[in-house]
């Protein structure tokens, strides 16, 4: 397990990108599916009962048919994940690399299914409630690749951290920062962020 970036939390990592003297490599956690395979019990069992059409040869191939479908399902996740992590190096290498959220590019769930001709669900259901490690040991939820609040969230939440005690930056600064960053909202939109994130304005903060 890790701590999740801003949380302190731990949360398993479902996928790290590293990089090493023989450049970047995406890891898989959790168990290898090429490990998994159906009980030799089972399957003597439907063996003997390949003959006739009995109950219990129904039931065997009903739990057997199961297995194989859950592993499947298991390798094509993996699969997936693994894309989506060599997609990620490839199209977002300077997140990836800094953890600094200035350098995170829009990007839909729809974008990368197509860049990658996978079906927009496939790409849901391998990164929904998923957690990567960056390569500077950082962990991060999937669904800031992919929602731009959080991005302008976590922005705002590094720009509070690094200002001056005794000089309290306005949401009109912190607007005109971002702005100089390349993110473009409006006065009231920090406002909105910084209230979802429990950030206090700069009146409070002074008083804090």
């Amino acid at each position: 397990s890790a701590l999740s970036a801003g949380t302190g939390t731990a949360v398993p990592i479902d996928l790290r990108i590293v990089r090493s003297e023989q450049g970047w490599s995406v890891e898989l956690a959790g168990v290898d599916p090429r490990d998994l395979m159906i009980s030799h019990a089972y399957r003597n069992q439907l063996t003997r009962l390949k003959r006739g059409s009995t109950d219990e040869r129904r039931h065997l191939s009903t739990f057997v048919n199961r297995a194989k479908d859950f592993i499947d399902a298991l390798e094509g996740r993996k699969r997936t994940l693994q894309r989506v992590g060599e997609y990620l190096i490839d199209r977002q290498l300077g997140f990836v690399t800094t953890g600094d959220y200035s350098f995170l590019k829009a990007l839909t769930r729809r974008q990368m299914a197509k860049d990658l001709s996978l079906h927009e669900s496939t790409i849901s259901r391998a990164t929904m409630g998923k957690h990567l490690q960056l390569a500077n040991g950082e962990v991060v939820s999937f669904e800031v690749f992919f929602k731009p609040a959080l991005r302008i969230q976590h922005m705002i939440a590094e720009i509070l951290r690094t200002e001056d005690p005794d000089s309290r930056l306005s949401d009109e600064a912190i607007a005109a920062i971002l702005a100089a960053r390349g993110v473009h909202v409006a006065r009231r939109t920090v406002n909105k962020y910084r209230d979802k994130t429990k950030l206090l304005s700069s009146r409070r903060r002074k008083s804090a």
